[in-house]
């Protein structure tokens, strides 16, 4: 069966220069695996570099300068030849990524003469241990195409060192299939589904990564309590709580065991947010629910025994 594109929306087809092309286009994407690293992504602002790219990535001296996030200049109308691998991902206009950094990747083959001179290059730095020339600012855009074994020029790659950080503003496309749920909602942005080659739309007002900060400080509450909301009592004496059997964490504590699958700044944005109340002792809801609980089973059983009222 012969593939057949999608019917995209005119305004996500085309570059400025050309808007009726439908091999070019005027956005990049960065396609991943499911919805949980989608919905993380989005929730965090930032695509991160987790991974050293560029045909020098393997020299552990400029390991931190390949650090990479990858995108694809792939028109929509072709994303779906992606789904075996990935049928989530994120949309930005190019000149937003342009602007952060991001370039084309810059395919080349085996034993071709422009290699053969990076090659040069690099075996001359190398010998001369020159870790911070502006050479290695480029390789990291720079790959190797070996017919029969590896080639990726379909991809039209580009790469942002360091990761690409991002506000709701920015986003031009969220790419799932129908059914998902990402994030806590955020509304204004096309959604592209790959999997019936349809473009829909979440209605409202797009939520800045703030509002999703504030989403997430707001989970924080449904899971924790102050200590003097939990009813443990303070020890004048001992200046603290008593030890009841609850655990207690600080402020600050409470935040990291929350949130310790988020970036840093993340959390730092979050502890600003509770900032009134990082100083406070926290602990677990559901902990402290089953604790009374406890005590108060215990308790009922002692009037029993003694033959008291309840």
């Amino acid at each position: 069966m012969n593939y057949q594109p999608p019917d995209i929306a005119p305004e996500f087809l085309g570059t400025p220069e050309h808007p009726n092309a439908r091999d070019l286009s005027n956005f990049l994407v960065h396609l991943t695996s499911d919805e949980e690293a989608l919905g993380s992504i989005l929730a965090n602002g930032i695509l991160e570099a987790r991974e050293p790219h560029g045909f020098t990535k393997s020299l552990w001296m400029v390991r931190e300068q390949h650090l990479s996030t990858c995108l694809t200049e792939m028109p929509l109308t072709e994303l779906p030849r992606m789904r075996k691998y990935a049928e989530y991902g994120i949309a930005f206009r190019k000149d937003f990524v342009r602007a952060a950094g991001g370039q084309r990747v810059w395919y080349l083959d085996e034993g071709s003469i422009s290699l053969r001179a990076l090659n040069g290059i690099k075996d001359s730095l190398i010998e001369e241990s020159s870790w911070d020339h502006s050479f290695w600012n480029v390789t990291p855009y720079v790959d190797l195409v070996a017919p029969g074994r590896y080639s990726w020029e379909h991809e039209r790659e580009w790469r942002v060192v360091g990761g690409l950080a991002f506000q709701w503003r920015d986003v031009a496309l969220v790419i799932a299939p129908s059914g998902s749920e990402l994030g806590p909602g955020q509304a204004g942005i096309a959604v592209y589904d790959p999997t019936q080659d349809e473009i829909g739309w979440w209605g409202g007002e797009a939520l800045e990564i703030s509002a999703a900060v504030e989403l997430l400080a707001e989970r924080f509450d449904v899971r924790w309590m102050t200590a003097d909301e939990a009813g443990i009592p303070w020890s004048s004496r001992e200046g603290g709580y008593q030890n009841v059997g609850i655990a207690l964490f600080q402020g600050s504590e409470a935040v990291e065991e929350q949130y310790a699958e988020f970036p840093a700044y993340v959390r730092d944005r979050i502890r600003d947010r509770l900032a009134g109340r990082i100083g406070d002792v926290f602990c677990v809801r559901a902990e402290v629910a089953s604790h009374w609980a406890t005590v108060d089973e215990e308790h009922r059983r002692w009037l029993e025994e003694e033959g008291l009222p309840g």
